[in-house]
Protein backbone atom coordinates (compact mmCIF):
# COMPACT_ATOMS: atom_id res chain seq x y z
CA UNK A 1 0.00 0.00 0.00
CA UNK A 2 1.18 3.58 -1.19
CA UNK A 3 0.91 6.08 1.58
CA UNK A 4 0.59 9.44 0.53
CA UNK A 5 4.05 10.51 2.26
CA UNK A 6 6.01 7.63 -0.02
CA UNK A 7 3.94 9.36 -3.26
CA UNK A 8 5.45 12.96 -2.01
CA UNK A 9 9.20 11.51 -1.60
CA UNK A 10 8.70 10.15 -5.46
CA UNK A 11 7.48 13.30 -6.87
CA UNK A 12 10.40 14.86 -4.90
CA UNK A 13 13.23 12.36 -5.91
CA UNK A 14 11.26 12.57 -9.88
CA UNK A 15 12.10 15.99 -9.87
CA UNK A 16 15.35 15.76 -8.14
CA UNK A 17 16.78 13.54 -10.83
CA UNK A 18 14.97 15.35 -13.60
CA UNK A 19 17.61 17.78 -13.11
CA UNK A 20 20.37 15.66 -13.95
CA UNK A 21 20.78 15.39 -17.84
CA UNK A 22 21.57 12.08 -19.56
CA UNK A 23 21.81 11.27 -23.33
CA UNK A 24 18.63 9.88 -24.91
CA UNK A 25 19.52 6.33 -26.68
CA UNK A 26 17.25 4.50 -29.08
CA UNK A 27 17.71 0.60 -28.35
CA UNK A 28 16.12 -1.37 -30.82
CA UNK A 29 16.43 -4.79 -32.90
CA UNK A 30 14.55 -7.03 -35.34
CA UNK A 31 12.51 -9.46 -33.31
CA UNK A 32 10.83 -12.19 -34.50
CA UNK A 33 10.98 -10.53 -37.69
CA UNK A 34 9.71 -7.12 -36.54
CA UNK A 35 11.57 -4.11 -35.88
CA UNK A 36 11.14 -2.95 -31.91
CA UNK A 37 12.33 -0.30 -29.99
CA UNK A 38 12.26 1.79 -26.81
CA UNK A 39 13.45 5.00 -25.57
CA UNK A 40 15.94 5.09 -22.74
CA UNK A 41 16.89 8.18 -20.61
CA UNK A 42 19.34 6.60 -18.58
CA UNK A 43 22.56 5.47 -20.76
CA UNK A 44 25.36 5.07 -19.10
CA UNK A 45 29.12 4.36 -20.25
CA UNK A 46 29.90 1.31 -17.34
CA UNK A 47 33.37 -0.43 -18.30
CA UNK A 48 36.25 -0.01 -20.92
CA UNK A 49 37.45 -3.31 -20.93
CA UNK A 50 35.66 -4.70 -22.02
CA UNK A 51 33.23 -2.11 -23.76
CA UNK A 52 30.12 -2.26 -21.51
CA UNK A 53 27.46 0.17 -21.47
CA UNK A 54 24.13 0.14 -19.56
CA UNK A 55 20.32 0.89 -19.88
CA UNK A 56 17.62 1.07 -17.42
CA UNK A 57 14.11 -0.75 -18.23
CA UNK A 58 10.74 -0.49 -16.73
CA UNK A 59 10.04 -4.20 -15.38
CA UNK A 60 6.69 -4.50 -17.16
CA UNK A 61 8.11 -3.30 -20.50
CA UNK A 62 6.61 -5.59 -23.63
CA UNK A 63 9.52 -4.34 -25.47
CA UNK A 64 12.21 -5.24 -23.48
CA UNK A 65 10.93 -8.60 -22.92
CA UNK A 66 11.53 -9.24 -26.90
CA UNK A 67 14.70 -7.46 -26.97
CA UNK A 68 16.48 -8.83 -24.47
CA UNK A 69 15.92 -12.44 -26.50
CA UNK A 70 17.52 -11.36 -29.80
CA UNK A 71 21.63 -11.88 -29.92
CA UNK A 72 22.41 -8.37 -31.99
CA UNK A 73 20.54 -4.84 -29.79
CA UNK A 74 21.54 -1.51 -31.99
CA UNK A 75 21.84 1.27 -29.73
CA UNK A 76 21.61 4.71 -30.70
CA UNK A 77 22.36 7.85 -29.11
CA UNK A 78 20.17 10.05 -30.67
CA UNK A 79 21.01 13.53 -32.04
CA UNK A 80 19.77 17.28 -30.60
CA UNK A 81 17.94 17.18 -33.80
CA UNK A 82 15.67 14.13 -33.28
CA UNK A 83 13.77 14.87 -30.28
CA UNK A 84 10.30 14.03 -32.29
CA UNK A 85 11.86 10.76 -33.00
CA UNK A 86 12.24 10.06 -28.81
CA UNK A 87 9.00 10.84 -27.80
CA UNK A 88 7.68 8.61 -30.62
CA UNK A 89 9.90 5.85 -29.73
CA UNK A 90 8.31 6.33 -26.18
CA UNK A 91 5.28 6.23 -26.73
CA UNK A 92 3.30 3.02 -25.79
CA UNK A 93 0.87 1.25 -28.44
CA UNK A 94 0.97 2.40 -32.51
CA UNK A 95 3.29 2.07 -34.88
CA UNK A 96 6.24 3.50 -33.43
CA UNK A 97 8.78 3.59 -37.08
CA UNK A 98 6.01 5.51 -38.42
CA UNK A 99 7.95 8.19 -40.40
CA UNK A 100 11.52 7.37 -38.83
CA UNK A 101 14.09 6.21 -40.82
CA UNK A 102 16.43 3.41 -39.54
CA UNK A 103 18.49 0.67 -41.21
CA UNK A 104 18.82 -2.83 -39.74
CA UNK A 105 22.36 -5.14 -40.04
CA UNK A 106 22.77 -8.64 -40.99
CA UNK A 107 22.99 -9.43 -37.52
CA UNK A 108 19.66 -7.71 -36.75
CA UNK A 109 20.36 -4.30 -34.34
CA UNK A 110 18.23 -1.95 -35.85
CA UNK A 111 19.52 1.60 -36.01
CA UNK A 112 18.09 4.90 -35.76
CA UNK A 113 19.34 7.24 -39.17
CA UNK A 114 20.91 10.30 -38.20
CA UNK A 115 22.01 9.77 -34.49
CA UNK A 116 25.38 10.58 -33.19
CA UNK A 117 26.29 6.87 -32.88
CA UNK A 118 25.49 3.50 -33.39
CA UNK A 119 26.33 0.51 -31.26
CA UNK A 120 25.81 -3.44 -32.15
CA UNK A 121 25.48 -4.65 -28.46
CA UNK A 122 24.61 -8.21 -26.87
CA UNK A 123 23.16 -8.17 -23.83
CA UNK A 124 25.52 -8.90 -20.92
CA UNK A 125 24.22 -8.87 -17.99
CA UNK A 126 20.89 -7.94 -16.29
CA UNK A 127 20.08 -6.54 -12.76
CA UNK A 128 16.67 -6.21 -11.30
CA UNK A 129 16.44 -2.88 -9.37
CA UNK A 130 13.42 -1.98 -7.78
CA UNK A 131 10.89 -1.56 -10.87
CA UNK A 132 13.64 -1.35 -13.38
CA UNK A 133 16.13 -3.82 -14.76
CA UNK A 134 19.66 -2.54 -15.48
CA UNK A 135 20.51 -4.00 -18.80
CA UNK A 136 24.01 -3.71 -19.16
CA UNK A 137 25.20 -4.44 -22.58
CA UNK A 138 28.18 -5.78 -24.55
CA UNK A 139 29.79 -3.51 -27.57
CA UNK A 140 30.64 -5.44 -30.39
CA UNK A 141 31.22 -2.60 -32.83
CA UNK A 142 30.77 0.89 -33.00
CA UNK A 143 30.68 4.09 -35.28
CA UNK A 144 30.47 7.81 -34.19
CA UNK A 145 29.40 10.93 -36.22
CA UNK A 146 31.89 13.66 -35.36
CA UNK A 147 29.77 16.43 -35.70
CA UNK A 148 26.21 15.75 -34.50
CA UNK A 149 25.63 16.46 -30.52
CA UNK A 150 23.04 14.00 -28.35
CA UNK A 151 19.95 14.75 -27.48
CA UNK A 152 19.61 15.51 -23.97
CA UNK A 153 16.74 13.95 -21.40
CA UNK A 154 16.35 16.92 -19.23
CA UNK A 155 12.85 18.00 -18.50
Amino acid sequence: MTTTAYAEDQARLRRLFSRVPTAVAAVAALADGNPVAMAATSFTLVSLDPPLISVAVQTFSKVWERLRKVEHVGITLLSDTQASIFMQLSMRGGDCFDGVPFSITTGGALYIASGVCTLDCSLYHEVKAGDHIIAVFEIREFSISESDHPLIFHP
